[in-house]
């Protein structure tokens, strides 16, 4: 591509080892038109990514959205949700997504497969049956929260996404880049999954 000077648009899902390990790489893809990754942050906590058995680490995590921010490329950030989340938990991965805006955060409740070393680990603590299929959507609580209500776990995912896709800097970015129409669709959609979290179980 760089021979022949081809230029598109591309969409990675990436790991953040992957992005922090070839950074160079990374910025001779961005020069190529790499505009939009999908990071597999998972968590801004080290023993939760421990948990998850995530490759990356936390300082790994920073390196791989202080890279894409430097060279704007849009970030599109997957996070879990641990069942055993207290208010700090919460206030931590906000202040940590906060520093990156505009940034889209994809935020999952854990819900671990049925066949997978995770669900062996919380099956016990399941209160779904495995059998339940729809149920295993990542939206769904399958284990109970240890430390306040389903209500307000959800309230609290809401707080995070106010505070990142709902921010200014976030919608000022929308309008300016793609203009009033996407601000509009955004805007619809964010209010659809703020009702799709707000009718959740007490």
């Amino acid at each position: 591509m760089e021979q022949h000077n081809i230029l598109k648009t591309f969409f990675i899902l990436a790991t953040p080892r992957a992005i922090a390990n070839n950074p160079d790489i990374i910025r001779r893809f961005a020069k190529c038109g790499l505009k939009y990754v999908f990071l597999g942050i998972e968590s801004f906590d080290e023993e939760v990514l421990k948990e998850l058995n995530k490759p990356s680490t936390l300082e790994q995590n920073y390196i791989a959205l202080d890279l894409l921010r430097d060279l704007e490329i849009e970030v599109n950030a997957g996070i879990i949700c641990m069942p055993h989340f207290k208010q700090e938990d919460f206030g931590l991965l906000t202040a940590s997504l906060k520093k990156y805006n505009p940034i889209f955060p994809m935020i999952n409740v854990l819900a671990p497969m049925p066949g997978t070393p995770m669900f062996e680990k919380y099956k016990e603590e399941a209160y779904i049956s495995e059998k339940k299929f729809e149920a295993f959507n990542m939206m769904e609580h399958i284990i109970e929260p240890l430390h306040m209500t389903k209500k307000q776990f959800y309230k609290n995912i809401l707080k995070v996404y106010k505070f990142t896709v709902g921010s200014k800097i976030t919608l000022n970015y929308i309008k300016q880049k793609y203009g009033k129409r996407e601000l509009l669709r955004h805007r619809k959609i964010s209010k659809k999954v703020s009702k799709k979290f707000k009718t959740k179980d007490n």
